[in-house]
């Protein structure tokens, strides 16, 4: 089943201030997708804060299923 991770957030940060990324997981079918996790993508010197939206613990964070057409 295709699947497609998107990363949008800054390229470049002054060190120790906070940055934003938003990941987004989308599944383009033709079927649900079960079982999805997303593992922990922060670059090299990022220390992970936290997550929000439909992933709410540390990474790997468990997506479960994702509908067909669905985005996490």
């Amino acid at each position: 089943m295709p699947k497609s991770t998107t990363i949008t957030g800054p390229k470049k940060a002054a060190a120790g201030s906070e940055v934003e990324y938003e990941i987004v997981v989308r599944n383009h079918g033709p079927t649900a997708s079960y079982g999805v996790s997303l593992a922990d993508m922060s670059g090299q010197g990022l220390t992970h804060l936290e997550n929000s939206g439909d992933c709410l613990t540390a990474c790997p964070c468990d997506l479960d299923v994702v509908k067909n057409g669905a985005t996490k």
